[in-house]
């Protein structure tokens, strides 16, 4: 379990760092004042955000099992099921769990 408590505090962590970039980024973008190593790293940073989130629902799927195979967290598995499901729908809608929908940084982690 530590290692999934270590893994979304580093999606959290990386998250928190880079969405201020990434909105910031896409506002140049689009008035044509990012260079192309500018682009490059946004891209970049936006491969960051969905690595880690793939790598939270890893987690959250090993979590879910090691719940329902182990006879006392069984009784709490039900508090848990489903949360892997619900990382991986689609990258945008996981974004959006995140960052408000409205940002321009998580309609841009979406793209």
């Amino acid at each position: 379990m530590a290692n999934q408590i270590k893994t979304l505090t580093r999606f959290i962590y990386v998250l928190g760092g880079v969405a201020k970039g990434i909105e910031q980024t896409e506002a140049a973008v689009r008035r044509n004042e990012a260079s192309p190593a500018i682009v490059t790293q946004l891209q970049r940073d936006k491969g960051t955000v969905k690595a880690s989130l793939q790598s939270v629902r890893e987690g959250l799927d090993k979590l879910e099992i090691k719940f329902r195979s182990t006879p006392d967290l069984n009784r709490y598995y039900t508090l848990l099921v489903g949360s892997a499901a619900g990382a991986a729908t689609d990258g945008s809608s996981a974004s959006t769990a995140v960052m408000s929908r409205n940002s321009s940084a998580g309609r841009a982690l979406a793209s």
